[in-house]
């Protein structure tokens, strides 16, 4: 019996020496080690923010106890010491920032904030704006930092009412980046050229008979919201004669389009037009409805290219001068448009003459010149190369320039270029950063 009474002592003792191992092991656990990391809550560390944006950055803790002890660094390099930080990017890109935090008994917790930058200052956002057209048959990367809205082109109308999207098979990935990138969206009805239907003038007919209208402008509505765009824009070129004089019957058939157009979609999409500002003939089209499409559209492009080089009987010389931008704006304000609904649009190519005489002029991207013709600095300041049988005119970064600085200086909207893709890779040369850098 003594024997037993031993062993279930002995066993006892044993048991009782484990419990206490495991509480005090327990205990270390839970109370006393120094590698306990801190308990966090409601913390967002990857955000998305644009250049000139600034945004505080914090940890929330519930088990922290006494005092905490902040150090805060960027690549390496201590940035702050205290509870939060303030972080405002002057550059796009990619931005890790470490914090290390320790409380009163030693507990600690080590987070990364990782940081997307994109676009432009927020203060060039919420006052200009830099549109850039994207063809549907662009594969191009877009330069997402240097534009606030992208315009893809086209949809047409057809003769019933519905649209033809046949040509928006890229669409899906272009509002995915631009979510991305914190740039608006929108998608052009019409466009330039010979698209379908245009020979018949559809897009008029439709516009102008009360029950198609009804129907176009249900489809566009349906078409922005099931794909996630930012708006619409109307590129309408039907038009036909000219002149002070011209019959404005047809063109004003536009003013009920827009109006219905502004009941009918949510009250944050965006509805903008592209008019023609570089052919005095053309533009008068537009004079009768001027104000109260300012009075509807978000903002209207006026095209300030193509004055000379795209027909036979034209005279040699630049087909966009700042004497063409500065006269195709007042135009539209002599029609009624106020300057801040007012953007100018800008060619990203010139006209190749290939006679002394004028005539037509082939289009040459600037890419094209600047890799093709490496202008010297006179020929970029003059923007016209003349040699070896071509007499080229382009917008250099010296007359883009004297654009934006207009621009600017007299309080309009901002710039819209035709079209995306035809810049120059080369940082130096690159029409849109010096667009970039003159409104920063």
């Amino acid at each position: 019996m003594k024997t037993i009474y031993i062993k279930k002592l002995f066993f006892l003792i044993i048991l009782l020496c484990s419990v206490i191992l495991i509480i005090s092991c327990s205990d270390d656990t839970n109370y006393s080690s120094p590698n306990l990391v801190l308990v966090t809550s409601n913390i967002e560390t990857e955000l998305n923010l644009r250049v000139d944006e600034e945004v505080i950055l914090n940890l929330n803790f519930e088990n922290a106890v006494g005092q905490l002890s902040y150090i805060w660094s960027i690549d390496g390099t201590i940035v702050s010491k205290e509870d939060n930080y303030a972080f405002q990017p002057t550059e796009s890109g990619q931005f890790s920032i470490d914090v290390y935090v320790e409380d009163a008994e030693g507990k600690y917790t080590n987070e990364i904030f990782k940081l997307k930058v994109v676009g432009l200052p927020h203060v060039f956002d919420s006052n200009k704006v830099v549109v850039g057209y994207c063809p549907s048959y662009k594969t191009d990367t877009i330069e997402w930092d240097k534009i606030t809205h992208l315009i893809y082109t086209y949809v047409y109308p057809k003769e019933d009412g519905t649209l033809d999207t046949s040509d928006m098979h890229a669409l899906a990935s272009y509002v995915t980046q631009a979510k991305a990138n914190n740039v608006k969206i929108l998608v052009s009805i019409g466009g330039f050229g010979f698209y379908p239907g245009r020979d018949t003038r559809i897009f008029t007919n439709v516009i102008g008979d009360d029950a198609k209208r009804s129907k176009l402008v249900q489809n566009i509505n349906t078409f922005i919201r099931d794909n996630q765009l930012d708006g619409i824009d109307i590129n309408y070129q039907e038009l036909i004669g000219g002149g002070e004089t011209v019959d404005n019957t047809e063109t004003n058939k536009l003013l009920p389009f827009f109006r219905e157009l502004r009941e009918a979609l949510p009250s944050e999409s965006l509805i903008t037009s592209y008019v023609t500002g570089s052919y005095e003939w053309a533009a008068y089209h537009f004079r009768d409805i001027t104000a109260e499409m300012a009075s509807v559209l978000d903002f209207i492009s006026v095209m300030s290219f193509d004055n000379l080089g795209s027909w036979p009987e034209s005279a040699l010389g630049p087909h966009s001068s700042i004497t063409d931008a500065q006269n195709a704006l007042n135009r539209y304000i002599e029609f009624g448009a106020p300057k801040s609904k007012l953007v100018l649009g800008l060619p990203l190519y010139g006209r190749d003459f290939l006679t002394a005489s004028g005539g037509v002029a082939q289009v040459i991207t600037y890419a094209d010149i600047v890799s093709l013709y490496s202008p010297t600095e006179s020929e970029f300041i003059e923007g016209n190369v003349n040699r070896d049988g071509h007499n080229i005119f382009f917008d250099s970064q010296e007359i883009i320039s004297q654009k934006v600085n207009y621009v600017k200086d007299n309080e309009f909207r901002g710039i819209t270029l035709w079209k995306l893709g035809q810049d120059t890779s080369d940082p130096n040369l690159s029409l849109l950063k010096d667009i970039l850098n003159q409104f920063n």
